[in-house]
């Protein structure tokens, strides 16, 4: 069942603790285990990461370190022996390990690392900015569409030849506070809009209009009036009175005059949080003082963020300032800068996680790499059998023949994958356009070339198969351990007892 080349194995060990890894990297059969061939990669890696990293009077010599390691290997295949690794348990786990550890190499590393940058120079700018919204339902059909892209097309036409985008906004957009603000934003960052409007936003040159963008809102219209540098994070207090909606101008005038009498009394020396818990209609805040949470310009109410920001240093505070809400006195509290690059960076790469949408150029340009790597044939057929599907819904596709549509490296992919993938993607079962079968076909070689290279990672890259054999032998040693030790003490009464027995003093 078992053999070993040990002394092979010990020189290349030697050859790689001093300093000769090049030598030591071709990888040798250096035992074989019930007929499985063990290399040498993986013995070192397993001898660099559990004994080297130990201190050095606990570090075993690589022929002691030799037979812990034959003795790994020989619990792992016992528990295959058993069918452990057959299990639908040990399968999803996995299987959930490798997809996770494969999300890094499925990726252009170069261009996740511009994007980071791009987006820390983002939190480091602020745009001002309007915007325009006809909203597209998320189950349009194509002529809903084409209809919301002709109406924003045409706003923009008429903003481009001189109308008030204020007034547009106004009169056409369909964002609700558009109603209160005529669609003006404030300053917003980086992260604090869905990607495809930020990066517009950023995109566009002050005092001009975006190109259409579309979002998962629909389609916007974007005019950048201003971009700064950002002023970093604010701490502030404040004081409101509200203003009920539809106020006549009387009592609009009494409240104004309030807010007047407040601001005096801070004048006089009163103190800010006592007159925040008296007269503050923000009861939240008020309880405290006034005291609002840190923000950035963008998350908070403009004219608050605004005027925070304007106050020249920590205890100042504001005359009286309208919002849509009423009347707010500002006091600035504290401030603080964009961190440095190398403090956000974690944040930043957290947040690009969260978000698809932001990792999208990063992957479109990782399969446009893959490619040019692979060799990618497509069927004659296909273009024929795609035009055939026009007007059909998903839910009556059918692949009459088992035909392929292409092959990735000479690995073909069917027709039966396509319908798949549509069904998965197309949940509302109308018929499809030949746009959108072309659309669904893109994103299908896209899938199919990530796919492909999912299949290969073991073989380009010797540091992931060799993770993927630890994480695998390291659950099959777990489950056996359970299943013919833990599992058998807690069965093992007469062990149990005996142990009491020897153990009593312990026990009182």
């Amino acid at each position: 069942m078992f053999k070993s080349t040990c002394s092979t194995l010990l020189f290349l060990l030697v050859l790689t603790l001093t300093g000769t890894p090049a030598i030591a990297s071709n990888k040798q059969v250096i035992m074989t285990i019930a007929g499985d061939k063990i290399y040498s990669d993986e013995f070192l890696r397993m001898y660099r990461k559990n004994n080297l990293s130990l201190p050095d009077s606990l570090q075993k010599s690589p022929q002691d370190y030799l037979q812990l390691f034959i003795d790994f290997k020989l619990k792992v295949k016992e528990a295959e022996a058993h069918g452990l690794d057959t299990l639908t348990s040990f399968k999803n786990e996995f299987f959930r390990y490798r997809e996770e550890s494969a999300v890094s190499y499925l990726t252009d590393s170069t261009i996740d690392e511009q994007l980071i940058h791009a987006m820390y120079n983002r939190m480091k700018t602020e745009v001002k900015a309007s915007h325009i919204l006809i909203r597209i339902p998320p189950n349009a059909t194509p002529a809903d569409t084409l209809k919301a892209w002709n109406q924003i097309n045409e706003l923009r036409q008429r903003a481009l030849n001189g109308e008030n985008f204020s007034v547009l906004a106004l009169n056409y957009s369909e964002d609700p506070s558009a109603r209160q603000n005529k669609g003006e934003l404030g300053y917003f960052s980086g992260f604090m809009m869905v990607y495809p409007f930020e990066k517009a936003a950023y995109e566009t040159p002050i005092g001009q209009i975006s190109p259409v963008v579309r979002t998962r809102f629909g389609y916007h219209l974007i005019k950048v009036e201003d971009k700064r540098p950002s002023p970093g994070e604010m701490h502030a207090a404040h004081i409101m009175l509200f203003v009920r909606p539809g106020s006549s101008p009387e009592v609009e005038a009494q409240i104004h005059a309030k807010a007047d009498s407040i601001y005096e009394m801070l004048k006089t020396g009163a103190d800010f949080a006592q007159l925040a818990k008296k007269y503050s209609d923000d009861k939240k805040s008020g309880a405290n003082g006034g005291i609002l949470p840190w923000f950035r310009a963008g998350r908070m109410i403009p004219e608050i963020a605004e005027t925070a920001f304007a106050l020249k240093k920590n205890g100042d505070y504001s005359e009286p300032v309208r919002s849509m809400y009423g009347w707010h006195i500002v006091k600035r509290l504290a401030i603080k800068p964009v961190p440095s690059f190398d403090e956000m960076r974690p944040k930043i790469v957290e947040n690009l996680k969260k978000s698809p949408e932001r990792n999208q150029e990063a992957q479109t340009a990782f399969v446009k790499e893959l490619k040019s790597e692979y060799s990618f044939k497509e069927n004659p057929s296909t273009t024929v059998w795609l035009s055939s599907l026009d007007g059909l819904s998903t839910d009556s596709l059918q692949a009459k023949t088992a035909s392929n549509l292409f092959s990735i490296n000479k690995k073909p992919v069917s027709r039966i994958k396509f319908i798949d993938f549509l069904r998965q993607k197309n949940h509302v079962h109308k018929p499809l356009t030949s746009e959108q079968i072309l659309n669904y076909y893109n994103r299908f070689k896209d899938q199919s070339f990530l796919k492909y290279e999912d299949s290969q990672l073991e073989n380009k890259y010797p540091e992931f198969r060799l993770l993927m054999k630890e994480y695998h032998d390291g659950l099959l040693l777990f489950d056996i351990t359970d299943k013919e030790v833990w599992q058998q003490s807690l069965k093992d009464t007469t062990g149990l007892e005996n142990f009491y027995a020897t153990h009593r003093e312990n026990y009182r």
